[in-house]
Order: structure tokens, then sequence, then C-alpha cells
């Protein structure tokens, strides 16, 4: 009997939510590691299931989730652009960016990976007006470096 590396992380999943039933921000954050191994198994359709149950449990923890909220929602919006959904991934992207910038600052690590995001999304689908500026403001912003949110 052979099983694959998908087939096995996905059965292993299975378990995520009962056993971490009391802790969402663990089993968001365990359904996040699934979806990027299913990512990188070119499983894009399963790893967007984990990624949005990853975003479910995050909303659920509440106020403490918030960063974690952002962090998965990004991951969401790269999964999107892997399928080719650009349109989608702008549209979170757009909901994301501002929430990033601030919960955390325009300088923090989820801002900058928020605004570049957006930016790069914004200049695939052809809409470099909106994507210029931000790009250039991302750019001149990272290369002061960025600081990461406090625990």
């Amino acid at each position: 009997y052979t099983i694959t590396l998908a087939q096995a992380v996905e059965r292993g999943a299975e378990r995520i939510d009962m056993r971490f039933a009391a802790r969402p921000l663990i089993a968001s954050q365990l359904h996040s590691h699934v979806s990027e191994v299913l990512r990188q198994l070119g499983r894009v359709k399963g790893a967007m299931l984990h990624s949005d149950r990853a975003a479910e449990l995050a909303e659920v923890a509440g106020a403490p989730g918030v960063q974690r909220r952002i962090e998965v929602q990004l991951a969401q919006a790269d999964l999107l652009a892997d399928l080719g959904r650009w349109d989608e991934a702008v549209a979170l992207l757009t909901k994301v960016q501002p929430l990033a910038v601030e919960k955390f600052g325009p300088d923090s690590q989820l801002g900058i990976v928020a605004s570049a995001a957006l930016g790069d999304a914004l200049q695939v689908l052809g809409r470099h007006e909106e994507a210029q500026p931000l790009l250039r403001d991302t750019w001149q912003r990272a290369q002061g470096g960025y600081r990461t949110p406090a625990a």
C-alpha cells in the first residue's frame, strides 16, 4: 500500500480541528502549514481549502488573531494569484493592505509585504497608475528596514 506525501498531509490535517478545538490560533497556523505544503506540491485548490480554514479560525480567535488573519489573507492572495485569479487577489489585498498598515504601521514587515503584494497584483492587471506610486513608496520604506510586530 503506497501513499503520497500529499495524501499523508491531508490525512493528518483531518484531525487538526478536533485536536486543537480550544486553540484556534494554533489550528489556524497548522492549516496554513498544510496549505503551504500542498501549494508546493502543486495542489493549489487543496491548499486554498486549508488557507480558507486558517482564515476562519483566525477570525474566531478575535483580536489576538489580527496579525494571524493578515498573514493568512496574504497567503490566500498568493494562492489566488497561483490560480490566475488576479482580480480576486487584488480585491482581497485592497482590504488587507490598509488593515496591515493601520494595525502595524507602514514601516512594519506586514505593512510592507501587504503593500508590495498589492502593488505587484495591480501591475499584473495592468493598473500601473495605481501600482507605481504604491511600489515606489513601499520600496523606499523597505530600504529603511522594517520592524516586526511585537509578539
